[in-house]
């Protein structure tokens, strides 16, 4: 590597996060305008968390279900006799 790639890596290095990179923001942000599409209505927040919290609980809980099935059914790893 040439000395001015490596003066032009090292300056690089020195700079702020901020300076590396411009991130574009719009003035007004508006609403989508159809929101028919989506599979759930996020109008009513509370109703909107209940069945989001739930969608992720039961994805999490999952796969600790499943094991406690494989381990504990008749002919499972504990009741193997």
């Amino acid at each position: 590597m040439s000395s001015v790639t490596l003066s032009r890596v090292a300056l690089r290095s020195l700079r702020s996060p901020a300076q590396n990179r411009s991130i574009w923001v719009p003035a007004s942000v508006k609403p989508h305008p159809n929101t028919d599409h989506f599979p759930f209505n996020y109008r009513n927040k509370k109703s909107f968390a209940v069945g989001f919290y739930s969608y992720l609980g039961f994805g999490f809980a999952l796969p600790f279900v499943a094991v406690a099935w494989q381990w504990y059914k008749p002919g499972g790893l504990k009741n193997s006799a």
